[in-house]
């Protein structure tokens, strides 16, 4: 589950804050052990002779530091950092084990997270959908996400998990037929 963060995230000696670069969080923190994409459109004066369009790329950057310390989530738009926070403490990827439980973990918590509990998924799919939401009279706002699912196979003894990920984030679990 993500907590929001203080206004920084330190990486060595270096503070990342909301409004810094991209790059500089590559340049002080190194390059992100997951990274979740996505992307949105503002639409001014829809279906006028006025029509404004705004389209942005979105990215939620994982820091792995490890199994001592928390992940850290740095949301950036558009090259800028926007969000900064702070999930469960971290894993050593080589140590993952194929052992876990759906009730492990909950609803929300993210695709890196039922990672490093349940390791890879043993087949995986993905679509696109977008939604369209109203921010203002005249203003919508189309944000096109990854919906994710993933499948876990246990065996003959045990039945399918299938787990539903959108936007990089748990919102679906369900068991399947018997594994084989």
């Amino acid at each position: 589950m993500l907590i929001p963060s203080a206004h920084a995230m330190r990486c060595g000696n270096n503070l990342i804050s909301k409004g810094d670069l991209a790059i500089q969080v590559k340049q002080y923190c190194g390059e992100p052990f997951w990274v979740d994409r996505w992307y949105d459109e503002i639409v001014f004066g829809e279906d006028t002779d006025f029509e404004h369009r705004i389209s942005n790329v979105i990215e939620r950057w994982v820091y792995n530091l490890g199994p001592n310390n928390f992940m850290r989530f740095v949301t950036i738009r558009n090259n800028r950092v926007v969000n900064l926070e702070t999930g469960d403490y971290g894993f050593n990827p080589s140590l993952v084990t194929r052992e876990c439980d759906s009730n492990d973990f909950s609803l929300g918590v993210t695709a890196v997270e039922v990672q490093e509990k349940c390791g890879q998924p043993d087949s995986t799919s993905r679509r696109i959908e977008t939604v369209t939401n109203p921010i203002a009279p005249g203003v919508r706002q189309r944000t096109t996400v990854p919906v994710d699912e993933w499948v876990y196979n246990y065996g003959p003894n045990s039945f399918l998990r299938i787990l539903t990920f959108y936007n990089g984030n748990l919102v679906s679990i369900e068991t399947g037929p018997r594994g084989y």
